[in-house]
């Protein structure tokens, strides 16, 4: 099948990616390279002088910095260009010749080094200091969306109108509403050092704050009122430019709260994704940059990343992925399809192509339910960047999305998780109380762990799951029960399902069985399910006394929060039990290391098409080497295919199990015919 029959698919690339040398501006050749026609192209203009400083009154040259991101000179397709003005608009004009919509996007940057340098900076924002944000500094001035000038105006306001003017001018066809714009760039805590958003949250709920010590003070006596108010300020925002857009026939997308799942990103930022989702966007860019994030220097993320911690990233993002899609019911999500930015110096496709089919065929396989039936958890990809690409580049690409979509899923194996928006912000509470243990992170454990969880479910969806059938449970999993409303949870157990439970000893529900418990002094945890069964139950000790550091109050987002810590067998175990009650495929790769840590290294997606003797497996590997798992089924294989191989690559089958030769931090699809 041709995925992009079916899929959005838009490129986010830079000025430096076309050919202002061309009659054309290069559009034929990227079109005739890319192989696909683009639903649209987000030209990347870098900072806010762009908006600011623009005049089509007359030709002149744009700032190196608009020629390409922060003005790199370079790009491994071309030295960068002097782009004109009119040139820009003759661009725009050829890509809609072609049937492509072209949107703006732009960070919060005031400033940049030219090439000797020298710190550019525009008239308005070199006028206007007071919008910075804290202890920002020359050569990457940022500016806080929701500060005001020293008028009294709201700084949103001026941006928004000379924005709209802009596209207007230019003939975009929309916004994306990208990086330091559609959230803060500093966490909650730095903004709290603002006296002009404190003065903010004063007016708005009357309530007090001392001058001295002021961000002990609130997230000591009034965190959530002030992350309360930050949403409030930011459903104002991006209300005021939707309409500001409409009114002027102009259409946006919008990035998430860098890289944040809803929990993250109103714990974080102050930003309530069920409010902007209600705006009907054309859609949310969602940052996965598990790609490139995982191999980055520890001086990009901003502290020494472990390895134990590099492997996680990729379940911290299809975690916060999953979640993502649940909470934004009314809103498309076109996730980052991490290639390579060469200002920015990372290259997914370049030197971690195996990474590639990984996150790629874990998106598209990675399922929702809903009244539309099963469907991924993305509707298409924003391939970023985009530019210095060849044909052969292009047709890889397209050929891992084109292998990795399942056409005809009829559901995954395992469970599936349950999602309620008020469950999530009453989880944000209880972590500022206790540090309890919050959803995405219960998930990315688990499917760290290898549980069979890559599926997720809307409370008000639970009748649109499918019925059990082939290698598809149809069971249920709740995680943090007590912070679901009580008519949800008996929606659930009365569903005819198997329901298992995730909670504190003191939360498992009445007439469960518990199969796994971790005893500690912090806040026991138990796995439970709502029927009787043979299987011995598990109790683990967990003797480590609790302490730890909360993250850096100013941490950027590539910090993992805190939290408390429970043993890695705890979650193994639970692995193991909701594998063997729901019938899912076993997978063997369980070992112990030679530091004495237990880990499994090899995990799985299996997902059952509407034909009941097939499925597709997706096999997952951790390791930076390669690896043999064997996964069992309880049906007997009669033929097994590997769609990530070569053509004649024969998978070595025992009857009810195969074993494949597994990719160093990859993926092999493979199609089985029972």
């Amino acid at each position: 099948m041709n995925l992009f029959s079916g899929f959005k698919k838009w490129c986010w690339i830079e000025l430096i990616g076309f050919d202002n040398t061309k009659e054309d501006y290069g559009v034929s050749s990227f079109l005739e390279r890319a192989g696909f026609q683009p639903d649209g192209v987000s030209l990347l203009l870098s900072w806010l002088g762009f908006v600011f400083d623009h005049d089509l009154t007359y030709e002149r040259e744009l700032k190196s910095g608009e020629c390409s991101y922060v003005g790199h000179p370079y790009s491994p397709e071309r030295k960068r260009q002097n782009w004109t003005n009119f040139e820009l608009k003759g661009l725009i004009s050829e890509l809609h010749k072609k049937g492509i919509k072209v949107y703006l996007s732009f960070f919060n940057y005031a400033s940049y080094p030219d090439d000797d340098g020298k710190i550019v900076i525009d008239k308005f924002h070199k006028e206007h200091p007071e919008v910075y944000d804290k202890d920002t500094e020359p050569p990457y001035i940022s500016v806080n969306m929701l500060k005001r000038l020293s008028d009294g105006s709201f700084y949103e306001d001026e941006l928004q109108k000379r924005t709209v003017e802009v596209l207007c001018d230019y003939d975009f066809d929309g916004i994306q509403i990208a990086d330091g714009i559609s959230s803060g760039r500093l966490t909650v805590p730095a903004s709290l050092c603002y006296d002009d958003i404190v003065k903010q949250f004063e007016e708005e709920t009357q309530i007090k704050i001392p001058e001295k010590n002021t961000k002990e003070y609130i997230l000591s006596n009034c965190h959530i009122d002030f992350l309360k108010f930050l949403s409030s300020r930011w459903e104002t925002f991006f209300k005021k430019f939707k309409t500001r857009l409409e009114e002027n026939g102009k259409t946006a997308y919008f990035n998430n709260a860098w890289t944040s799942c809803p929990f993250d990103a109103f714990y974080r930022y102050g930003v309530d994704y069920s409010g902007i989702d209600k705006l009907h966007f054309d859609g949310c860019v969602f940052e996965d940059v598990s790609g490139s994030v995982s191999i980055l220097a520890s001086e990009h993320n901003g502290y020494l990343m472990t390895d134990e911690e590099r492997r996680r990233v990729y379940y911290w993002f299809l975690s916060k992925l999953m979640l993502t899609k649940a909470n934004l019911k009314n809103t498309e999500i076109i996730p980052l399809s991490s290639i390579h930015d060469n200002m920015e110096q990372w290259g997914v496709f370049e030197h971690m192509p195996t990474y590639m089919t990984l996150y790629i065929a874990s998106n598209l396989n990675t399922l929702i339910y809903t009244e539309k039936g099963s469907q991924p958890i993305i509707d298409g990809a924003f391939f970023t960047l985009s530019d210095s690409l060849n044909k052969e580049d292009w047709t890889k690409i397209r050929n891992i999305w084109n292998t990795a979509y399942t056409p005809d899923i009829y559901g995954n194996s395992g469970v599936t998780l349950l999602y309620s928006d008020k469950a999530i912000q009453r989880e944000v509470d209880a972590f500022i109380k206790s540090r309890t243990l919050p959803t995405p992170q219960i998930l990315a454990e688990l499917k760290y762990a290898a549980t069979p969880v890559n599926a997720v479910v809307r409370e008000e969806d639970i009748e649109n799951m499918p019925s059990p059938f082939g290698v598809y449970s149809g069971a249920i999993l709740i995680v943090n029960p007590e912070c679901f409303d009580k008519e949800t949870l008996e929606k659930a157990y009365s569903s005819g399902r198997d329901v298992f439970v995730i909670s504190s000893s003191e939360n498992v529900p009445d007439g469960f069985t518990s199969l796994v418990e971790e005893k500690n002094s912090f806040g026991p945890m138990v796995l439970s399910v709502n029927r009787k069964t043979d299987r011995k139950a598990i109790t683990l000790e967990n003797t480590k006394d609790y302490s730890f550091d909360k993250e850096p109050l100013d941490a950027l987002w590539t910090h993992s929060l805190k939290h408390k810590e429970y043993l890695r067998d705890f979650w193994i175990e639970c692995a193991y039990a909701i594998t063997e009650l729901t019938n899912s495929p076993s997978i063997n790769k369980d070992i112990v290391t030679e530091y004495g840590v237990r880990r499994r290294v090899c995990k799985y997606i299996c997902s059952q098409l509407k034909d009941e003797n097939r499925c597709r497996l997706t096999i997952i590997n951790d390791d930076y080497w390669y690896n043999l798992p064997t996964v069992t089924f309880d049906k007997e294989i009669k033929k097994a295919t590997a769609l990530t191989k070569y053509k004649g690559y024969k998978v070595a089958t025992d009857k009810n199990s195969l074993t494949v030769f597994s990719t160093l931090r990859g993926a092999e699809i493979i199609d089985i015919e029972f």
